[in-house]
């Protein structure tokens, strides 16, 4: 809120991010002789939330300034990019001792990766799980983990849940995985 009322007094929001029409809604400004004029702000637009925190400045006009100038330039410079839709496996788990060798994984949601414009091809992903996975394994039950890396960063982990059912297998399968 840019102002409110508290005991019969007007409460002005120092928040400079708020009346710029960038889609702020929040956070907290700040000052101190050591580190100077400070904000940690939040703005949503298009479905998309980004967060400024920076400190140092040397005025409140120089603070607005710059806050803003980092959220343009996060909204300008990066991608959304779909890597996966929802209920679309993204690979297969390994069974032992199933009526299938395999098992399809997939997010519980779609999935989509914040990129640097033009930088596509230094995102990888991996599927990581702790095995053997044993059958039998029930769809919906959280099997793995897709790990996305930004060239040989991780940057994120997503749980992969199985997305049909495969039971357990005749005895000579489980014999032979075993």
């Amino acid at each position: 809120e840019e102002a409110f009322e508290w005991n019969n007094i007007n409460q002005r929001n120092r928040n400079p991010l708020l009346s710029m029409e960038i889609g702020a809604d929040g956070m907290k400004t700040g000052f101190t002789e050591e580190s100077g004029y400070a904000i940690v702000g939040s703005t949503v637009a298009d479905n998309r939330r980004l967060g400024v925190a920076m400190s140092g400045m040397e005025s409140q006009r120089e603070r607005a300034q710059e806050a803003r100038k980092l959220l343009e330039w996060g909204r300008r410079a990066f991608d959304e990019v779909d890597l996966f839709n929802k209920d679309s496996p993204v690979g297969n788990v390994r069974l032992y001792g199933g009526a299938d060798f395999t098992v399809p994984v997939a997010p519980e949601q779609g999935l989509t990766f914040l990129v640097p414009i033009g930088s596509t091809e230094n995102l990888r992903a991996r599927i990581v799980f702790e095995g053997p996975v044993m059958a039998p394994v029930s769809e919906g039950d959280e099997i793995a983990e897709l790990h996305l890396y930004f060239g040989d960063d991780l940057a994120q982990i997503t749980p992969l849940y199985a997305a049909t059912t495969v039971g357990r297998g005749p005895i000579h399968r489980q014999a032979l995985d075993a």
